[in-house]
């Protein structure tokens, strides 16, 4: 009998372990067969085309022309191609679009885990078109970087912030922002945590997610919850990194830099309330939050332009005269 009990649960315990190890490699290895990101990028490839903006006013649909060039302008632009060699070994590229007029000033944008430097066009031109140098970096396991894996943002936040140390040796007066949406955005809110060169300015995190165990339980619900720890063994085995790592309410506990947190009101994919979530825990003493009506996952910007740029131009100029 108990030898059929312990076959039993060696049984049960394999099925467990072959079933982490092929959620790691449909969520966190881009190159697996099994990734669930085409599935992902056609729902991309949707969102990009031009939203509907019935309804939502004339900036919308102006947003949307601007978003047009913007893209254009992504290849036709003035730039530098950039890499960076991350702490575990990966080479990162990124491309930087220098300010038509000299200026300390730089944004560096981080993209989100279905996405591009392209994605965030529109943002990269507005800044662009302020009089900003903007650094545009694939993030690991996109595009032209390398990583085998990706960590939903554990060692994203640092690959942000050896792109944000490699602009300050380049420039010892950068003053720069660091933009994030969706992981971008969580990557960034793990970055408010760590120890930061004074050339960080402020931190924009836009729909990003309060902490990586708590998105599971989100997406996957309850039945999730007793197979965690599994799963995080598997990610500490296989990836480096515990999914505790990314933990954005522990992280912006620490903050100091100003931080501006935004979220879109209709986001079916991370839910609004971890706005209150991370706003609520940031230590910092600057701090603003802006929940964008109608707004998608990653379409804030979108659905209201002209009040997501009043928000962001105004919490620019505080962080800037806080400085």
């Amino acid at each position: 009998m108990l030898k059929k009990v312990a076959i039993a649960a060696g049984v049960t315990a394999g099925v467990m372990v072959a079933a982490a190890n092929l959620l790691y490699d449909a969520l966190l290895v881009p190159a697996s067969p099994l990734s669930v990101r085409r599935f992902f990028e056609r729902d991309a490839v949707a969102a990009s085309r031009p939203m509907d903006t019935t309804g939502l006013g004339p900036d919308a649909q102006a947003w949307q022309e601007h978003r047009a060039r913007a893209l254009e302008w992504l290849d036709a632009g003035t730039f530098e191609e950039l890499t960076l060699r991350a702490p575990d070994g990966p080479v990162l590229c990124g491309r930087l679009y220098p300010a038509d007029l000299p200026t300390h000033r730089c944004a560096v944008l981080c993209h989100g885990y279905v996405g591009s430097p392209g994605n965030l066009a529109g943002t990269a031109l507005r800044f662009h078109d302020e009089g900003w140098n903007v650094l545009m970096p694939w993030m690991r396991g996109h595009g032209q970087s390398e990583g085998k894996s990706l960590t939903v943002g554990a060692k994203e936040s640092r690959d942000v912030l050896g792109w944000v140390r490699r602009l300050v040796n380049r420039d010892g007066e950068a003053e720069v922002l660091v933009f994030g949406s969706s992981m971008g955005g969580a990557s960034v809110m793990q970055l408010a945590g760590m120890e930061l060169p004074k050339n960080v300015r402020a931190i924009v995190s836009d729909c990003g997610f309060s902490s990586l165990r708590e998105l599971m339980g989100e997406e996957f619900g309850p039945a999730i919850l007793p197979e965690l720890p599994l799963i995080d063994a598997t990610c500490r085995l296989r990836g480096g990194f515990s999914i505790d790592d990314v933990n954005a309410v522990e992280a912006v506990s620490h903050a100091s830099v100003p931080m501006l947190f935004i979220h879109g009101a209709a986001d079916e994919l991370v839910p609004p309330a971890m706005l209150d979530e991370v706003y609520e825990a940031c230590a910092s003493p600057r701090k603003r939050r802006l929940l964008v009506p109608d707004a998608p996952h990653a379409q804030s910007v979108t659905a209201h332009p002209a009040l997501y740029w009043r928000e962001m131009d105004a919490f620019i100029a505080d962080a800037w005269d806080a400085a």
